[in-house]
């Protein structure tokens, strides 16, 4: 898939996986600052040039777990950088830790690799001490229908969650 849908739909992901520890607002800053960052990190860095010219991916990073390590860098970061600063108005964090923000970390890397997965490119996996490419679908990562598919899904998350949360109001997420 794209990047931008790469980003759009992790946003949405971690939002709503954000919005059950704090409010949507702070789910959504720490989903938007780590889906681009994760995802930046993980193509930028997972990709070379072909004989060809053209960018394939390597098992640098898209691999499930290596993904998960380039994308806890910046959640590190962030949850480091976020529990420093103390009391966040905007964040409501009132002296708590934002821990929800590793979690979100955890799942971004995971999450760019489910939508390469479904495209011919693949991931890879290991398999007898070598690596070897994975496919589940092998759809085009430009094919506009599958991208708009996948970006409508992040907004819709999006849109959902702050619509939960209005209806049900709170100060902290939905259970509370």
């Amino acid at each position: 898939m794209k990047l931008k849908t790469h980003n759009i739909f992790t946003i949405g992901i971690l939002t709503a996986v954000g919005s059950f520890f704090t409010n949507p607002v702070a789910s959504l800053i720490s989903a938007d600052i780590l889906s681009l960052t994760a995802n930046q990190i993980i193509d930028s860095l997972g990709h070379k040039a072909n004989a060809q010219g053209y960018l394939v991916r390597t098992p640098f990073t898209h691999t499930i777990v290596r993904s998960v390590l380039w994308s806890l860098i910046p959640a590190v970061v962030l949850f480091l950088l976020l529990g420093s600063l103390g009391k966040l108005p905007v964040l409501h964090l009132n002296g708590h830790q934002p821990y929800w923000i590793l979690l979100q970390g955890i799942l971004a890397g995971p999450l760019h690799m489910c939508l390469d997965m479904i495209t011919e490119g693949g991931i890879f996996r290991r398999k007898n001490g070598r690596f070897q490419r994975f496919a589940v679908a092998h759809i085009k990562y430009n094919n506009i229908f599958w991208n708009i598919f996948f970006q409508l899904i992040g907004i819709g998350l999006v849109f959902l969650i702050f619509f939960i949360h209005g209806l049900i109001g709170g100060h902290y997420g939905w259970f509370i």
